[in-house]
């Protein structure tokens, strides 16, 4: 099963008219891609193109989009309604709509788009917003809606629509090998198995928790320990995320190997990536996702193992992820999920 992302319009503001019968067009639940005049058997022509070829078609054709667009974004909406094999993701006012293809794509005819513009004026979108539109050739695909989710929403997912990635495109694959964590979520609000068996790995528990929890995870760590951090995330700040200080009479110390020393008023800069790296980056540590890493000689990468072994050991940073994290263990015989690593 693939799952994808889709936007329904600039920052969803057309979901509710595309998703809900009773206001589009067609009278049915339908998703929509738009990307310019170009039509759906016009893009199918050029899915077999290399980048170069559809580079070259641009310079003389200016309906033809970007290799990305067309191959990330365009292909994978029209595949979805040939091949049915998906799910949509769409998260709007709090809610996670689930939906499937039920037809495949066909461009809205064009006597329609009169009624089109006008029902979208009437529904409230902006008038500025519909004059983009105008200047796009609709691709509709009619869909099955799954399920709508208001409660007990895990935060990875809850939030999944402020993730850079997502929130600049407009359909996205949601691939398991860069996102499992999200995958596990959606698996639990269908009421599916998530993927574990006997045993974790760490780094995998940290994919459960969102880019922002994650940093805020790394804040606690440093708080609960003593030393100062001006705030949970320092994203303005260039290649650093978190800053630990050290205000108090004696020094502190983190971890082992390497065990990170905090003398008094020293201030240590962290760079938060969640993915395995082969090189420490430009601040003093960077912590990564990975449970090893070969060749760090310049004992600056801290890894998931290392951050497992802290929270083990920092009672308040342990209670808060697991809470965090209560939902992943929901409906097992498991009553933390520090249970899955012993």
């Amino acid at each position: 099963m693939k799952y994808l992302y889709l936007k329904l319009g600039k920052s969803n503001s057309q979901l509710n008219y595309w998703l809900k019968k009773e206001e589009n067009l067609f009278k049915k639940p339908s998703a929509v891609i738009y990307f310019g005049k170009i039509t759906t058997e016009k893009c199918k022509s050029l899915f077999e193109l290399t980048k170069n070829e559809i580079e070259s078609l641009r310079k003389k054709d200016g309906e033809v989009p970007t290799n990305i667009d067309l191959h990330d974004q365009i292909k994978k909406f029209i595949k979805a309604g040939e091949n049915k094999y998906v799910k949509f993701i769409s998260i709007h006012d709090n809610k996670v709509y689930i939906y499937e293809p039920a037809t495949e794509v066909f461009d809205m005819p064009v006597e329609l788009y009169d009624r089109f513009y006008k029902s979208l004026e009437d529904y409230g979108i902006k008038k500025d917003d519909i004059e983009d539109i105008k200047n796009s050739t609709p691709k509709i695909m009619h869909v099955k809606i799954v399920e709508i989710v208001d409660k007990d929403i895990p935060y990875i997912l809850r939030t999944l629509n402020v993730n850079q990635y997502f929130n600049r495109g407009t359909c996205r694959e949601i691939k398991e090998k860069d996102y499992w964590g999200i995958i596990q979520a959606i698996k639990k609000i269908l009421k599916q198995k998530r993927d574990y068996s006997k045993k974790l790995e760490s780094y995998q528990m940290f994919k459960l928790l969102s880019p922002h929890q994650f940093e805020t995870l790394i804040f606690l760590i440093l708080n609960n320990a003593g030393l100062f951090s001006p705030a949970w995330r320092a994203g303005s700040l260039p290649d650093i995320d978190i800053i630990g200080i050290n205000y108090s009479d004696s020094e502190v110390k983190i971890g082992n190997n390497p065990t990170i020393n905090f003398k008094k008023d020293k201030e240590i800069k962290f760079q938060v990536k969640r993915k395995s790296i082969k090189e420490a980056q430009n601040a003093d540590y960077t912590i990564a996702l990975s449970s090893s890493v070969e060749n760090d000689n310049s004992n600056r990468i801290l890894t998931s193992d290392w951050l497992l072994d802290v929270i083990r050991n920092q009672t308040e940073t342990k209670k808060w992820l697991e809470n965090s994290l209560r939902w992943f263990i929901k409906n097992t015989n498991k009553n933390s999920i520090f249970e899955l690593f012993d």
